[in-house]
């Protein structure tokens, strides 16, 4: 278990949304690495804080600021945030903390000095959590996971859930949807599953053979990963977040349902179960405490 943050000479700040699936991560992982909840203001015996203002809170005077930004406000994202704000935080804490390759490019190509930025990875709970592994899984049942903004690119999604049916597949988004999205999806015949819960969800995913995502662009993409952690084949675009930890042949080309289709039926035709739990390894909770705290005690430059 990571030594808990207890250092004074440092604040650890995270830039969240409390209601997205980083904040409710990274509280969770939190939680079983000693650190107090992530949702609280402040604690100064942890130096740890989350801001869901504007703009950062006061700097301590003498202080070193770790600064742990989850996805910048920069295309394709530029609907998400103010990116001017966003860089005069940047340039005013010590380090920042970047969960991936691709957004330690963007920040970089915007102006950012690269010395500053440290790519940290994220924590992934699920590889800590006790799941129900006795569950039955179904090889041709495909998953998608999580809201749909567009970002995610919902319309590709409906698409393709069309696709697999016609070549006999089962597809069941797990999530919370608008109404607008849940009747598309429905009305091309997917399974729409709400869990009730943590729990309810592992289990839902466990279900499941295939995990695919659609989306324009990823910081990481959490969901993917932990239905890889939960044995699930991935079947996701080749770009941003998902080049840092999915192998090259679970990635398709181009966001177009014949490129998803393909990759899908060759995994499958294959034989393929999935890339394995070893691929997160570096993103355990604990790994990732651990990486925070060399930092915030000065142990990493």
């Amino acid at each position: 278990m990571a030594v808990p943050l207890s250092s004074p000479a440092f604040s650890l700040v995270f830039n969240l949304d409390s209601g997205v699936t980083w904040a409710a991560s990274l509280d969770r992982c939190a939680a079983s690495s000693g650190i107090p909840r992530l949702t609280t203001p402040e604690d100064d015996r942890t130096g740890t804080v989350v801001y869901l203002g504007d703009r950062l809170p006061p700097r301590a005077a003498g202080r070193r600021e770790l600064y742990f930004l989850a996805a910048c406000s920069l295309p394709p994202n530029d609907g998400e945030g103010d990116w001017a704000e966003e860089a005069a935080n940047i340039a005013r804490v010590d380090t920042v903390l970047l969960v991936s390759t691709s957004e330690r490019d963007k920040v970089v190509a915007a102006g950012s000095p690269p010395a500053k930025l440290q790519i940290v990875g994220a924590p992934l709970q699920v590889l800590a959590d006790r799941w129900p592994a006795a569950v039955r899984r179904v090889r041709r049942r495909v998953c998608f996971i999580g809201q749909l903004r567009p970002i995610k690119n919902p319309a590709l999604e409906v698409e393709v859930v069309q696709a697999l049916l016609s070549h006999g597949y089962e597809c069941v988004h797990i999530g919370w949807l608008d109404r607008d999205w849940r009747d598309r999806l429905e009305g091309a015949g997917a399974q729409i599953v709400t869990p009730a819960g943590r729990d309810a969800f592992l289990e839902a995913v466990a279900r499941c053979g295939f995990y695919v995502a659609t989306s324009f662009s990823e910081s990481l993409c959490l969901s993917a990963m932990e239905a890889v952690a939960l044995g699930c084949v991935p079947v996701v675009p080749d770009h941003s977040g998902f080049r840092d930890w999915c192998p090259a042949r679970y990635r398709y080309a181009a966001l177009t349902v014949q490129s998803v289709i393909e990759r899908l039926l060759a995994l499958d035709n294959a034989g393929e179960t999935g890339p394995g739990g070893a691929v997160l390894d570096h993103y355990h909770p604990r790994r990732f405490f651990d990486r925070i705290d060399a930092m915030a005690r000065g142990l990493v430059p």
